[in-house]
C-alpha cells in the first residue's frame, strides 16, 4: 500500500500500541471524519452565500463591478478548498 493511499485509521494505529487505544483510536478517527464533513458542510455554506451576494450585487444600481468581481475570486478560492477537503475526506476516511 503507497503512503498516499493510507487511510488516517491506519497512520494511528501504527503510531499506538495496545488494544485499549485501538477503541480509543476508532473515536478519534469518528471525531477527526466529523470535523471534516462540518468544515466542509460550511464551505458549502460559504459558496451559498457568495451565490447570493453576487446576484444580488448585479442587480444594484450603480453597479460595483469590482466588488462584483472580488466575490467571484474570493467564491473560486472557496470552491479550491471545498474541492481539496472533499478529496481529503476520501483519501483520508
Amino acid at each position: 500500500m503507497s503512503e498516499k493511499n493510507v487511510k488516517y485509521k491506519d497512520l494511528l494505529l501504527k503510531s499506538l500500541k495496545g488494544e485499549l487505544e485501538a477503541v480509543k483510536i476508532e473515536f478519534q478517527v469518528k471525531k477527526a471524519k466529523k470535523s471534516l464533513e462540518s468544515s466542509i458542510l460550511d464551505l458549502e455554506e460559504k459558496i451559498a452565500d457568495y451565490d447570493i451576494k453576487i446576484e444580488q450585487s448585479k442587480y444594484l444600481y450603480p453597479i460595483d463591478f469590482n466588488r462584483v468581481l472580488d466575490m467571484q475570486d474570493e467564491k473560486a478560492l472557496v470552491d479550491r478548498r471545498l474541492k481539496q477537503a472533499q478529496d481529503l475526506l476520501v483519501e483520508l476516511f
